[in-house]
This record gives C-alpha cells, sequence and structure tokens, in this order.
C-alpha cells in the first residue's frame, strides 16, 4: 500500500496519514516474508537431511545384519544420527530464537548491533513456536540503548504530558495558553 495510490483513490491527506498509520500497526510485529521463507527453508532442509539420515540407516540395517562389523557401523550410524538430531534440532532453536528476536528489533536503528545483546541461553521455545524471555531483555536493553530505538511520536505526547504535570509548564496546554502572544500575531 503506497501513499500514492490513496491519494489516486480520492482520499484526503488527512486520511491517508490515518491509513498509513493503521496500516503500519497492522504490520507491527509481522517477521519479513523473505526472513520467513529463509528460516522455513532452512528448516525443511535440516529435517530433509535428518530423513535421509534416517534411511541411510535403515538401509545399512537391512543389508548387513549377520555380520559383528556391521553392527559396529549400525552403532556408529545410530551415534552420528542422534548426534545430528541434536545438532539440526539446536540450529533449529537458534534460528527460532534469532528470529524472534530480529521481529521484536523491526523498528530499531542498526538492529544487528542489539541482536548479540540478547542472552540466548535465557530464551526459552514453547511448543508452539513462541519464545519467552524477548520481552524482558527487550526492556533493559530499550534503557541501556535508548539512542538505538526509534520513538513513536505517542510515547513523546506522554513524555510531555508527563512533565507538564510534574511542574514543567507546556505552552500548548490550554492552562499555559498565553491569550497575549496570539494577540500580538
Amino acid at each position: 500500500m503506497k501513499k500514492e495510490n490513496l491519494i489516486a483513490l480520492g482520499l484526503t491527506e488527512e486520511l491517508v496519514s490515518e491509513v498509513m498509520d493503521i496500516y503500519k500497526k497492522d504490520l507491527k510485529g509481522y517477521i519479513p516474508k523473505k526472513r520467513f521463507d529463509e528460516v522455513n527453508d532452512s528448516r525443511k532442509d535440516l529435517e530433509k537431511q535428518i530423513e535421509d539420515k534416517n534411511e541411510q540407516l535403515i538401509s545399512f540395517e537391512e543389508k548387513i545384519k549377520s555380520c559383528e562389523e556391521a553392527e559396529k557401523i549400525i552403532k556408529k550410524l545410530q551415534q552420528d544420527n542422534e548426534s545430528a538430531k541434536k545438532f539440526y534440532a539446536a540450529k533449529i532453536k537458534d534460528m527460532t530464537i534469532t528470529s524472534a528476536i530480529q521481529s521484536k528489533l523491526m523498528n530499531v536503528k542498526y538492529s544487528d548491533l542489539l541482536v548479540d545483546k540478547f542472552d540466548k541461553s535465557i530464551l526459552v521455545v514453547n511448543e508452539d513456536g513462541t519464545v519467552s524471555g524477548i520481552d524482558e531483555q527487550l526492556t533493559i536493553l530499550k534503557k541501556q540503548y535508548k539512542d538505538l530505538f526509534i520513538i513513536d511520536t505517542k510515547d513523546e505526547e506522554l513524555n510531555c504530558q508527563k512533565k507538564s504535570s510534574e511542574g514543567v509548564k507546556n505552552p500548548w496546554s490550554m492552562e499555559h495558553f498565553n491569550l497575549a502572544v496570539k494577540l500580538q500575531v
């Protein structure tokens, strides 16, 4: 959706701005299709490799059952298969966590700098594929690296309201409005 397309449909600038704000809010938290496809293709590739190892193991078991050397080969293949399963499961977990972290850092300047600041050993991948513990670490990072986070204009308005309630005058609020200034203009 582009601003020019909405204007061409006959919407006013105000309506276009409101529609674009709603559109941006709706897209917040979505993982980009390119990243989703990368993770999904990698996962399929890893599952295919595990499946190939299992088929290899089964074919060896069927071909060589009687010989002692064959039993050694089978045991070695089973150990290799188990270690490959653990390796690929860890790799899938890491990709899931990294993808979840990147989705949380969509509105951040230089997100690559912050990805490494997360302690992945604390994060837990749930059965439904969600990752627990990211929000807590993100809150800490927002405090430590304020300058890297893009401040939402609504957050700025809330900060102005907080400051004005603490005693700092807000010249644009109704209670501090100066009529003399308006008459001079």
